[in-house]
């Protein structure tokens, strides 16, 4: 391609902001692009332009960014737009790019032995078990990832544990310190670096002026994604050019969303403080959403002060206002959902051009229930499907035994917490009797249930052990014809341990909303009558078809996936469901004070729509085994009223499912209405005269048809009213709990209308 064939290329491709950025001059360039505004096009256009305009070596120039699918696209669209001219420009990712720095400077002073390996996080975190296991620090107590990750983190602020002293530190960090040490030892005798050394590393040699400048000081640098650097990686680009070189960085302070990950906003807030002679570009042109869509969104994020400040506007046609849904509980939230995708597949739309998004990994059970039973085809991407999860299948192997002498579901439970129970011990139970819980239960009837396993070959600390999981098997078997489904599971939790056990690891908050999940969806299954044998298969067969459903195969279906998993996809339609306070946002954001993270992370979800967007909550949800009343997100009241809609149709709050049965009382026809006839607007959604004071009801306001919570059966409404006064009595169906009878004086009931 010519100079004046690339020139009009450019000028033909490029809008105005875009041709800006893409041929500023050589000062530093920080490229504002807000969602769907084309940043890769220039990041891929700036690249041309410096080969083919400006005359600059392809090895002068590095473009840097986060993932290896990104570089490669990068890669493929330069190479569209100037050839084989684009060869040798290094486009890769910051990992990439330290490795390169570290292969060139292995053998010198702080780096490296040639040749050295590369760990991944598995087989760093193997190294670390074993440096705590020789600094004598219980793995039971202090998790190794935990500790590990805490290391991490601390690299990407430029600290170095070894240097932290003991004053005004936790133990973890104290624990983590010590075994730090040994780690770094143990790294450099084995020649190995992790994923935090290949930056730590190349930043250290070049601030010492070991790496010589050349090739790894360039020219012109492009950083993509640069709200999503962290301090390492900001030093490391800061470092890697000269004062002549240039340096453009393509961000959105309105899409910082990795905070946890050690991702630091101000390195985007502050760039004209360390480069006051910068040139600011803001892309706002956006190429993806409709007008209504960004305008909702818009107003949302503008309530942020941490942010440079843009105004997204677009050609796209559409006169679609994102609607909002308040619906009854998570399930009839679900339904409502599903029903709008059935009707849109049924007008010819694609399952793949759909998406549900939520916050937390443990809101797609019901939607993965309710999908299933619809036959609507689905993928649960960044994740594993719910029934698929490593702390449900490990519930769930505890219930299977409550039934079967099933080894498989053993091997699985009785190492969850561990119990030092290998797979000696178990095979040695097999070559006993065939099975090896029929051998454990057949050496619990003996006078001494530990000299009866010694005798068929168990030993060290596991025939304690298998005698105390043995016990507990035992237990549950004996309850599961007395107590509820939901009780089973909490005893499975608490006896076991397992709960304690989450509890201590990092990531134990969502891997115990999973099982919290879990409990509702078996309460909805089996509602509060004793589970019974016959219940309980019917339950785990439940959950055994819906994690067959090989969703991981389906080439095309509705994409469901947290919010951080959808970030640089789009969708034709988008639902962002769970918008409630202390869930969206995190009741941990809350009071951590990090609501504008959270608030910028609605901001993506809703800008990952083309056509269409919905957003919905819950009247009530289970959380943590219990109906909780749920007040509407903060984000709906903060959109300007006039840019949403209300969905107006009555909400059904539990359908019978399609394909799988429910129990007896489960199958009672329940709905209710929503609770006001009329048309309710959005801006009273957040006001909490309009979803019921939470006051305690008087006798004359509890009249047939009246929408009602009790602190223990939940939402349900009134029936049938009899008498008056203190004599006043009261038929209610409760959407969980079925049809009671109560005396209005006792029952404690709050109007919801």
């Amino acid at each position: 391609m010519s100079q004046l064939e690339l020139r009009h290329n450019l000028a033909g491709n490029l809008n105005a902001e875009q041709y800006r950025a893409v041929t500023h001059d050589g000062r530093p360039c920080l490229v504002l692009a807000g969602a769907g505004s084309g940043k890769t096009r220039v990041i891929t256009h700036r690249i041309a332009w410096l080969l083919d305009q400006l005359g600059a070596p392809a090895t002068s120039i590095c473009a840097v960014t986060f993932t290896n699918k990104a570089a490669g696209e990068m890669r493929a669209r330069v190479e569209r737009l100037v050839g084989t001219a684009a060869s040798d420009v290094w486009v890769l990712t910051f990992h990439a790019l330290g490795l390169r720095i570290l292969r060139d400077a292995a053998g010198a002073d702080g780096a490296p032995r040639p040749g050295f390996a590369v760990y991944d996080r598995g087989d760093a975190l193997a190294v670390w078990r074993r440096c705590q296991a020789a600094a004598k620090i219980d793995p039971g107590e202090l998790r190794p990832t935990m500790l590990f990750e805490m290391c991490s983190r601390a690299r990407s602020r430029l600290q170095d544990p070894r240097a932290w002293d003991d004053a005004g530190r936790s133990a973890e960090e104290r624990a983590a310190a010590r075994i730090y040490a040994r780690y770094c030892t143990q790294m450099r005798d084995q020649n190995a670096v992790d994923f935090d050394d290949l930056l730590a590393l190349p930043l250290q040699l070049l601030s010492r002026g070991v790496v010589s400048p050349d090739p790894t000081r360039f020219r012109h640098l492009l950083v993509d994604e640069y709200q999503d650097t962290n301090r390492t990686q900001y030093r490391l680009v800061r470092t890697l050019l000269d004062d002549t070189g240039s340096l453009m960085v393509v961000g959105d302070e309105d899409q910082a969303i990795y905070r946890w990950r050690g991702a630091d906003i101000a390195n985007v807030l502050e760039f004209r403080d360390d480069f006051p002679s910068a040139t600011v570009v803001r892309l706002e042109q956006n190429y993806r959403s409709t007008q209504p869509i960004l305008a909702a969104a818009g107003s949302l994020v503008s309530r942020n002060s941490e942010r440079l400040g843009k105004q997204l506007w677009t050609e796209n046609a559409g006169d679609s206002k994102p609607i909002y849904m308040q619906c009854a509980t998570e399930r009839s939230e679900a339904v409502w959902i599903a029903k709008r995708i059935a009707a849109a597949l049924t007008a010819d739309a694609q399952p793949g051009d759909m998406a549900v998004l939520y916050r937390t990994n443990a809101q797609s059970r019901p939607f993965e229930e309710e999908f299933a039973g619809r036959s609507i085809p689905f993928r649960v991407l960044g994740g594993q499907t719910f029934f698929r999860r490593a702390e449900v299948k490990d519930v769930l192997a505890y219930l299977r035994l409550v039934l079967v002498d099933d080894d498989a579901a053993l091997a699985r439970a009785v190492a969850t917490p561990a119990r030092g129970v290998g797979p000696a011990n178990l095979e040695a139970l097999r070559g006993h009797e065939g099975s090896a819980l029929g051998a454990l239960r057949q050496a619990m009837q003996a006078s001494d249930p530990e000299a009866q396993l010694r005798s068929i070959g168990c030993r060290g600390r596991a025939v304690g052990g298998l005698v105390e999981f043995g016990q507990l098997i035992g237990e549950l078997r004996q309850r599961v014809d007395t107590t509820t489904l939901g009780d089973l599971i909490e005893q499975v939790m608490a006896r076991s341990g397992y709960r304690t056990l989450l509890r201590a690891q990092a990531d134990g908050e969502d891997r115990l909303a999973n099982i919290d999940e879990l409990v509702a969806s078996a309460i909805e299954f089996a509602d509060s009558a004793p589970v019974g044998r016959e219940t309980l298969t019917r339950f785990l067969d439940r959950t055994a078809l819906i994690s067959d459903a090989d969703t991981s195969r389906v080439a095309t279906g509705v994409a469901l996936m947290t919010v951080h998993s959808a970030k640089g996809l789009e969708f034709s339609q988008v639902f962002v469901a769970g918008l409630e306070e202390g869930l969206f946002p995190l009741r941990s954001a809350i009071d951590g004070g990090q609501v504008e993270e959270e608030r910028r992370l609605a901001y993506v979800a809703m800008t990952r729509a083309r056509h269409e967007l919905f957003l919905s909550s819950a009247r009530m949800r289970r959380v943590h085994g219990r109906e909780r009343f749920q007040l509407p997100s903060r984000f709906i009241g903060e959109i300007d009223s006039g840019l949403l809609v209300a969905d107006e149709e009555p909400q059904a709050v539990v359908e019978r499912s399609r394909q799988y049965g429910r129990t007896a009382t489960a199958d009672r026809v329940r709905r209710t209405t929503r609770a006001s006839a009329g048309a309710r607007r959005v801006s009273r959604a957040v006001d909490p005269n309009a979803r019921g004071s939470g006051i305690r009801a008087s006798s004359n306001r509890l009249g047939e048809g009246t929408a009602v919570f009790h602190p223990m059966f939940g939402v349900g409404r009134i029936t049938q009213a009899q008498g008056s006064g203190d004599s006043l009595k009261l038929t209610v169906a409760f959407a969980r709990a079925g049809t009671k009878q109560l005396i209005a004086k006792y029952a404690k009931l709050e109007l919801l209308a």
